[in-house]
């Protein structure tokens, strides 16, 4: 469950702004920073910080960002993977993921080699409404 909300967040949000700065979308994602395996950390949501507690001790579930706006979505179960894959586009510091159709934005907080912080706006507690969720990720297995 918490693999499909971290899923839906990054889906919703995966990346947007690409430095510490909020400069209103006038920045651009470096490209070579973004395309990697980012895998799950924590999300934090109200003040609260929740790990991501859906990794196997065979492997870890990640999203892998790739050339050419291919995403690779890797689900962890029973230690096979199972593969997700959609496009994103970006534009400016602006990223938006489509899967089935169906398109999402968001703003990245921050990106280097190590770590992304990407911040969305979804309904993470399924109560109907939106909180807005800032996810965290890491490039180190």
């Amino acid at each position: 469950m918490k693999k499909q909300i971290m899923l839906l967040g990054a889906a919703t949000l995966l990346l947007a702004s690409c430095s510490g700065d909020d400069d209103n979308g006038s920045s651009s994602i470096d490209q070579s920073l973004l395309q990697r395996k980012w895998y799950y950390v924590s999300y934090e949501v109200a003040g609260q910080t929740f790990p991501y507690d859906d990794h196997e001790t065979c492997g870890k579930d990640y999203i892998e960002l790739k050339t050419g706006g291919v995403v690779r979505d890797v689900d962890v179960v029973d230690c096979e993977e199972v593969v997700d894959q959609y496009t994103y586009t970006v534009s400016g510091n602006v990223i938006t993921l489509t899967a089935a159709g169906v398109s999402r934005t968001g703003k990245v907080l921050s990106l280097n080699a190590q770590t992304m912080q990407v911040e969305a706006s979804y309904d993470f507690d399924g109560d109907g409404d939106n909180e807005v969720v800032k996810e965290t990720f890491t490039s180190t297995p």
